[in-house]
């Protein structure tokens, strides 16, 4: 948790300034670059690095398997970059993104050699190890990015940043995992491809969905709009990376190892959901009761028509981090088909509210049915996981609890809203005021004492009974 933290709250301050400095243009570019790259590894992937973590069983020859097919994947759709590149420019009518492609692939190539020695340190519950590895390869390439963009650099920044974070990723993490002799077997690999599809159409269904919004975008309002979505969409993420994204991913280790015990898999998801909404929640509102006021601090002008795409994030991001770690728990418990059926009225509400208003669409309606479709399917893994795990009372309770203790601070972020001052002190108003009232609040309802938050022991005393 702690290299989470580092990462996803010291890093992206580096981010906003290299966004200021290159420009909404070539952060539009960078946005559909990513898209693509995120498409490419999500096929390169094909749910291998899922299926290794929940079903491989440690044996050296099996885990050589893995990595042989991971690479040889790898190498593959890095061909297929590139000679799709030209086309792909041409498509989108982007200049620069063909060399930017080129970069792209490499990128590629490097994720599938450090896949499954990373999901090894995953699946044996190292993540100190883990967090380690991505803390420091991504922090020297925020440096490196940091030092090209205020030398005027633009894009190239951002590639750069792409390379040296792979490469430094690739070592540290066989440093600690240790090299995996890959095993290049046709006939073998195959079969393990057909034992990942069940996860691979998961991640197809989740990253078309969340990563196509910036191909769909820059189809219709170009660069300049892709550019506002990704610092609106980069801005709603964080609580999700901080939060979610470490504790989705512990469960998803605990609840591999409680396969068959539906009832403890069901405790597990409802902790891990009350610990996401007791500090996800008052942050999600606190950005979008705010939210113009947020972008406008922290970004220049350019990127202005981010803010009001940041309240519907919001919502979008904030139904997330409760319906990932459902989504996570139907594919530990077997039942990742149903997470996959639970995308399709979602396809269908988002694809049918943009078509219907395509004449003189604007950004924050693409946003708006985006977002009313990514809560459709987040709230119907919810329901669908508890009613495939069943729940019992106490842990029913324990999620209505949590979200009962952020109601003062809810109300206190909203409330500083309707002061009658700058939006800015309005903002600062919600971080301080809401920030102490959460934190007492926790104290006194949680920890028998309103200055108990506030101290390690009560932080330690809190997370344990999470």
């Amino acid at each position: 948790m702690l290299f989470s933290t580092v990462s996803k709250v010291l890093f992206p301050i580096v981010g906003i300034i290299i966004t200021g400095r290159v420009g909404v243009e070539a952060v539009g570019l960078f946005g559909i670059i990513m898209t693509l790259y995120t498409i490419a590894e999500l096929f390169r992937d094909g749910g291998l690095a899922v299926t290794y973590i929940a079903e491989g069983k440690g044996e050296t020859a099996e885990n050589g398997l893995f990595h042989g097919v991971a690479i040889v994947s790898g190498a593959l759709f890095a061909l297929a970059v590139i000679v799709a590149r030209q086309p792909l420019e041409d498509f989108f009518q982007v200049a620069g993104m063909a060399n930017a492609l080129v970069w792209t692939a490499a990128v590629i190539l490097l994720g599938s050699i450090a896949s499954i020695p990373g999901s090894t340190l995953i699946r044996e519950g190292r993540f100190r190890e883990s967090g380690l590895a991505d803390v420091i390869a991504a922090g020297v390439g925020y440096l490196v990015a940091l030092v090209l963009a205020l030398a005027g650099f633009g894009i190239l920044a951002l590639l750069v940043q792409m390379i040296v974070r792979g490469v430094l990723y690739v070592a540290f993490i066989v440093r600690y995992a240790g090299w995996i002799r890959p095993r290049f077997q046709l006939i073998e690999g195959l079969r393990l491809f057909r034992r990942s599809l069940a996860n691979l159409g998961t991640n197809i269904a989740y990253t078309i969905y969340t990563m196509g919004d910036y191909a769909v975008i820059s189809k219709l309002l170009g660069t300049s709009s892709t550019g506002a979505y990704f610092v609106a969409y980069n801005l709603a993420i964080k609580p999700f990376d901080l939060v979610t994204g470490p504790l989705s991913r512990s469960m998803f280790v605990a609840m591999n190892r409680a396969k068959g015990d539906r009832a403890r898999q069901s405790h597990l998801l409802a902790r891990t959901i009350s610990a996401v909404v007791l500090f996800s929640l008052p942050i999600y509102v606190l950005t979008a009761a705010h939210a113009e006021a947020i972008v406008g601090i922290l970004y220049p002008d350019q990127f202005a028509e981010a803010g009001p795409c940041l309240v519907l994030l919001s919502a979008y991001l904030g139904v997330r981090t409760l319906g990932s770690p459902a989504g996570s728990a139907l594919i530990s418990s077997g039942n990742a088909r149903l997470n996959v059926l639970a995308w399709v009225p979602a396809y269908i509400i988002a694809a049918s509210g943009i078509i219907y208003n395509l004449e003189g669409i604007t950004l924050l309606e693409i946003v708006k049915w985006l977002s009313i479709g990514a809560v459709t399917v987040y709230g119907s893994n919810i329901l669908i996981a508890f009613r495939v795990l069943g729940i019992r009372r106490e842990d029913a309770m324990r999620m209505v609890n949590a979200a009962l203790t952020c109601g003062v601070a809810v109300v206190a972020i909203i409330a500083c809203r309707f002061l009658p001052v700058a939006e800015w002190q309005q903002l600062v108003c919600a971080v301080t005021l809401g920030g102490l009232v959460h934190v007492a609040w926790i104290g006194r309802v949680r920890l028998s004492g309103w200055a108990r938050g506030f101290s390690r022991r009560g932080l330690k005393e809190l997370y344990e009974s999470l």
